[in-house]
């Protein structure tokens, strides 16, 4: 349809069809949605191509509203940002990867569910910072991260809560 909104119908064990409503279809790909904590707002990445134009290569952070179905892309870059998790102080939180010396990289960022700068609060030390996940107060991120062939968890300390 013209307004790409629809709705489809998902069957479930009992026999009753669960009404499931498309938020965002676009003739891109769409992965990895994270909600607002209020639940106006869905963020997720929608993937672009690359600056050699190579489809769906380079990844966005996307917020929807629910109500209004009024996009804006958060993050504009020629890096794939990825992976967001929308925390309850309104960052929301994501890994910006690269190529690096040693290959492949990532590292954490967040930007304001309301748009603003993005800030990178990971490091930059040829390794991968993935799916990071923050404490209910800001001050601590957890995270993904390989270290010696293994993926292990690792823990940020940011300091002060972030302001809401």
């Amino acid at each position: 349809r013209a307004d790409h909104r629809h709705e489809i119908r998902i069957p479930v064990p009992a026999g009753n069809d669960v009404p499931v409503e498309v938020v965002s279809d676009t003739a891109r790909v769409e992965t990895f949605a994270s909600y607002s904590a209020d639940g106006r707002s869905v963020a997720f990445v929608e993937w672009f191509p690359d600056q050699a134009g190579n489809r769906n290569r380079n990844g966005e952070v996307v917020v929807v509203d629910l109500a209004t179905k009024a996009r804006r892309n958060l993050t504009n870059s020629p890096e794939f940002d990825g992976y967001p998790f929308w925390a309850s102080s309104g960052w929301i939180y994501f890994s910006t990867m690269f190529d690096g010396p040693s290959g492949r990289e990532a590292i954490l960022s967040r930007v304001r569910g309301k748009g603003g700068a993005v800030e990178r609060i990971g490091t930059r030390d040829g390794k991968s910072e993935m799916r990071a996940i923050p404490s209910a107060d800001d001050r601590i991120i957890w995270f993904n991260r390989a270290e010696g062939g293994r993926g292990m968890i690792f823990r940020l300390e940011l300091g002060e809560p972030a302001a809401k």
